[in-house]
């Protein structure tokens, strides 16, 4: 069975700037988000910071939609 992907860390542009990375230019406005792995961050580390969530998230937000094998739901 394939092993599930992990989240990507996501990132923000922090304030507006325009940049190139391998030829391509990127035009990077404040409040994107970006995620951690692109290359402009690894380029420009300083530009870009942690997602800020303006409310608590919850840790478990998600219900198991199905029983698992061998379970029974409503039991």
């Amino acid at each position: 069975m394939a092993k599930a992907a992990e989240p990507a860390t996501i990132l923000v542009v922090l304030d507006s700037f325009d940049g190139e990375v391998d030829g391509q230019v990127f035009n990077f406005r404040r409040g994107l988000v970006i995620q951690a792995e692109h290359p402009a961050v690894c380029k420009w580390p300083d530009r870009f910071g942690p997602m800020k969530w303006p409310y608590p998230l919850r840790e478990s937000r998600i219900e198991m939609a199905t029983a698992a094998p061998g379970e029974k739901r409503g039991a």
